[in-house]
């Protein structure tokens, strides 16, 4: 039945995703990236948590940055007034998105000097000045400088991309902003960068709630600009619960080398967790099947365990809306537990004792939407490939894939339909921390922070498939469908979600870990799960409001 299953979910998936991925709308400007902390796309909040590239489409200039180099954070924000009030007719603006003017680009008119030189592939001009503004903080000379050019410089078009580019990824700022000119002689230019300098400490992302398992608790993740180096950065994150649990997650960054598409981050984790054990009560002798007839699933005990560990990842952009991304993690494992009757079959979600883990990571991912935590427009595509074999510096051996896709389609710029999937699977003996957990994907219920789990409640199981029951699994399977309106497009919106999950292991169990089943798992679990709320957009980050914030108050 359960091959049935697969093979059902299989043809879904291949009905259903080539039509949101090849249904392209013009390409934009979107972000920069950098490795992903853990596997799912998606927090319970519906919004793509993953880092995607850098792009801008090769025939236009002035772009708008959203520079996140770190998961979950996002800072793209558009300056569309000073392009329509500064620039007049004849400017050449290089932002499909935000230059009501680009279709005026004819570089043969405005710029070359001569019709010979119009007809070479790449034509150099003479910069004749590089003006600045909006910079309050950060000095024409440093922002040259990360440029890598001068006054007098001799320049292609070509060339020009890369020192924005280049710009983009600094991390100084909210938007830039650039615009050509012609020159006082022929062949030359004028360069004009608009800058929006933003806060040097950007808030990525916050938690707080309450429930059986962990009273309070409680997570903060931001990101601090490192003032000695202009394009490096430290994130940290860390989350704690009042069942002495914690997690701590610290990131440095270096987006460029040798001014190349070239990305470096080196990480650090510590975690120490329980999780409770549930099965039938005669694992334990203490307790009567009678006291329970409603549920035959009786907590048994609690799975405590802690990881510590460090990652390098290696990340690089071939082309600007394409970016690979390649990790090595090592990760030294401690599993305790005083429960011999089911010590055994706990050797299932992880071993034993002291245990080593090293990870091999690769990501594709294509982006070319028009921000990143708002955006009205554009798709993204994420391929992941994740695992490991048994040798001295491992004790597990798995694969593990996933295949994440946003799209996002406007019938103007206020009103967004915005689709997104997330298809992931599992093989091998790893450890349940890697597989997919469910509530990452369902909003109704509280998702992990940086691997830690503060609660055991389940999926409300609307259709009484034993989707209650659902946590760590080999397979799973999401889709949802939102509706956005955004009075100020890509920094205030109002919306409205509703999704769908499915999840399974590839054996039967009869131990349940981190969530308390309710009843007997169907051969399809699966449910649907809703959010609405408000998002905005600041100099110090995204905040929100949302329905699933206030379920993680509610005690259950």
């Amino acid at each position: 039945m359960k091959l049935k299953t697969y093979i059902y979910c299989g043809i879904l998936a291949l009905c259903m995703f080539p039509a949101s991925v090849f249904a392209q709308e013009e390409a934009t400007p979107p972000t920069v990236t950098s490795l992903p902390d853990s596997a799912p796309a998606y927090n319970n909040d519906g919004q793509n948590e993953v880092d995607p590239p850098l792009d801008v489409p090769a025939a236009h200039m002035v772009y708008s940055i959203n520079d996140d180099n770190m998961e979950g954070d996002d800072r793209e924000i558009t300056d569309d007034d000073y392009i329509d009030d500064e620039y007049e007719e004849g400017d050449i603006i290089l932002d499909e998105e935000d230059g009501e003017y680009a279709d005026e680009l004819d570089s043969s008119l405005e710029l070359v000097p001569s019709s010979e030189e119009a007809r070479l592939p790449n034509p150099e001009y003479v910069i004749q000045t590089i003006r600045v503004t909006g910079n309050t903080q950060t000095s024409r000379e440093r922002i040259i400088k990360m440029l890598g050019l001068d006054d007098t410089d001799r320049i292609t078009l070509d060339e020009l991309e890369d020192a924005r580019f280049r710009l983009a990824m600094c991390g100084l700022f909210n938007s830039v902003d650039m615009s050509l000119r012609p020159g006082n002689e022929r062949g030359s230019i004028v360069i004009h960068l608009h800058v929006s300098e933003r806060s040097h400490l950007q808030f990525n992302n916050y938690t707080i709630g309450s429930s059986y398992k962990s009273p309070f608790w409680l997570g903060l993740d931001v990101t601090y600009l490192a003032p000695f180096a202009t394009d490096h950065r430290f994130r940290m994150a860390f989350g704690a619960t009042s069942s002495n649990d914690y997690t701590l997650s610290m990131n440095y960054l270096i987006p460029t080398i040798a001014h190349q598409p070239v990305s470096l981050m080196f990480s650090i984790q510590s975690l120490h967790s329980h999780e409770g054990v549930f099965g039938p009560s005669y694992y334990n002798n203490e307790i009567k099947t009678s006291e329970n007839k409603t549920n035959p699933f009786e907590y048994l005990d609690d799975l405590v365990f802690e990881r510590h560990g460090a990652s390098i990842g290696l990340g690089y952009a071939p082309h600007p809306l394409v970016r690979l991304m390649f990790r090595v993690e090592y990760m030294n494992l401690l599993r305790r537990n005083d429960l011999s009757t089911v010590r055994t079959e706990l050797d299932d979600f992880m071993k034993a004792g002291h245990g080593n883990l090293t990870t091999i990571e690769a990501n594709v991912m294509y982006d070319s939407r028009a921000g990143r935590i708002l955006p009205n427009k554009g798709h993204f595509i994420m391929l992941g490939l994740k695992g490991t074999a048994r040798t001295s510096a491992s004790d597990y051996s798995y694969f593990r894939m996933h295949l994440a896709h946003q799209s996002n389609f406007n019938a103007d710029v206020h009103h967004v339909i915005r689709l997104q999937s997330f298809w992931g699977a599992t093989w091998g003996n790893a450890p349940f921390f890697e597989k997919f957990f469910y509530r990452d994907f369902y909003t109704l219920a509280p998702s992990r922070f940086f691997m830690l789990n503060p609660s055991h409640r389940g999926a409300y199981d609307l259709f009484k498939t034993g989707a209650s029951g659902l946590s760590y699994e080999d397979f799973i399977a999401h889709i949802a469908l939102t509706y956005a309106w955004q009075p100020v497009a890509r920094m205030l919106e109002i919306f409205l979600s509703v999704g769908a999950t499915w999840a399974d292991s590839l054996e039967s169990r009869s131990l349940f870990l981190g969530t308390q089943p309710q009843q007997i798992r169907d051969s399809f679990a699966a449910d649907m799960s809703f959010n609405a709320g408000i998002r905005f957009k600041t100099d110090y980050g995204l905040f929100s409001i949302t329905l699933s914030n206030l379920l993680d108050l509610v005690v259950r």
